[in-house]
């Protein structure tokens, strides 16, 4: 059994004209990272691999379990995690980090109560983990 995570929040942006470009790079960097799915129709299983994604939003939802909106120019304005972890969170986050949008994060909180996000920041994904602050008691 895996670690459980839920979504806490997201501020996102990720421009139209950057998708392209992002899915190459994770054809690039990460093409290994592969999901198999039951096929009920034929009783066979079908692989789901950078390679035979079509496009930046497939590659989020069917290999990462990230569910894009997108605004009326094509813009991903927000993720939302879907279903369990892929295992490949930290890979796809920092392969994706130079085309999103400065200030862009993404929150979770971990089975342990723990609570972290990923951060976009000079074209990098920086990982913070928050922290509880008690008030002082005078």
């Amino acid at each position: 059994m895996g670690y459980n995570i839920d979504q806490t929040g997201c501020n996102f942006f990720l421009a139209a004209e950057n998708k392209q470009a992002v899915l190459e790079e994770i054809r690039t960097k990460l093409p290994n990272v592969s999901v198999e799915y039951l096929t009920v129709d034929r009783g066979g299983r079908r692989y789901v691999t950078p390679a035979n994604c079509l496009t930046f939003e497939q590659a989020a939802e069917n290999l990462f379990n990230f569910k894009c909106s997108v605004d009326e120019h094509g813009n991903i304005i927000y993720l939302t995690f879907e279903s369990d972890r892929s295992g490949w969170e930290d890979e796809f986050f920092h392969t994706i980090a130079p085309f999103v949008r400065e200030g862009s994060w993404v929150s979770f909180v971990g089975q342990e109560g723990e609570h972290y996000r990923y951060y976009f920041h000079n074209g990098e994904c920086i990982e913070q983990e928050a922290g509880i602050v008690w008030p002082t008691v005078e």
